[in-house]
């Protein structure tokens, strides 16, 4: 009994992962996490996929827990993730110090 209440919620979860918003979150969501480690190529190729999703339209069947994501959402993923890139690409670290020295201050 219990595997087959587990299978059923693993079934549930593959299905909303398959929506569109679901799917436009987590490639938005993604996207951030290659600017951040500084992946341009990976970066644009996520949120790309987030752009097209959403400009296709997010759909009615939107889960509770992604329902906060919208394109303005993903424009300010967006924007995060320049910046990241921007400054990893001048040689700073996350914390705003220069990569190039061994001290900050």
């Amino acid at each position: 009994m219990t595997s087959r209440i587990a299978h059923g919620a693993s079934g549930a979860s593959v299905e909303k992962a398959a929506l569109p918003a679901t799917k436009a979150l987590v490639a938005s969501q993604t996207g951030r996490v290659h600017a951040a480690l500084g992946d341009e190529r990976q970066a644009d190729r996520h949120l790309g996929d987030a752009d097209k999703l959403l400009a296709d339209g997010l759909g009615d069947d939107v889960p509770e827990w992604v329902a906060y994501f919208d394109a303005a959402e993903h424009a300010g993923a967006r924007a995060v993730s320049a910046r990241d890139l921007a400054e990893l690409g001048r040689g700073f670290s996350r914390s705003g110090c220069s990569t190039r020295r061994r001290w900050c201050g």
